[in-house]
């Protein structure tokens, strides 16, 4: 052979010897890469289940709190609910919110009495109770 020939002999023999190596090192990396990205995909994952698990993650309404909320937020509440009511005492669609509204604690929701112009004179009052996302419930009066 001639010196070309030995020359390009070498190299080949260099690249496959070096060639093995860096395969040899190239499978080290990967499995420590691959590890790396599990273990950041599970924290990752274990982070937004621990999120959404505890109460200050959430809004405050939807953790029923909200019994600093306005007079002016129990009217609009009650203005949304009267305004889809069918009932004779609901005809005029307007209201007068009454003293006495107040947060009870225990069921998480306000109690908000009122009355309409429509109710006859001397029946009791009703009582709106309204929830942190401002879903009402009427109870009693006679109308």
């Amino acid at each position: 052979m001639n010196d070309a020939g030995t020359a390009l002999a070498e190299t080949f023999a260099n690249v496959f010897e070096t060639g093995a190596a860096m395969q040899e090192a190239a499978r080290r990396p990967r499995k420590t890469v691959t590890l790396s990205a599990v273990i950041c995909a599970g924290f990752i994952i274990l982070t937004f289940v621990l999120a959404e698990m505890k109460p200050w993650a959430r809004k405050p309404a939807d953790a029923g709190i909200c019994e600093s909320n306005t007079v002016q937020w129990q009217q609009t509440a009650l203005k949304g609910k009267i305004d889809g009511e069918r009932g004779a005492a609901f005809q005029s669609k307007s209201f007068t919110l009454q003293s006495g509204a107040h947060w009870d604690g225990n069921d998480r929701n306000w109690v908000v009495p009122f009355r309409t112009p429509d109710q006859p004179a001397g029946s009791p009052n009703y009582t709106a109770l309204i929830d942190c996302t401002g879903s009402v419930e009427i109870k009693g009066g006679a109308g």
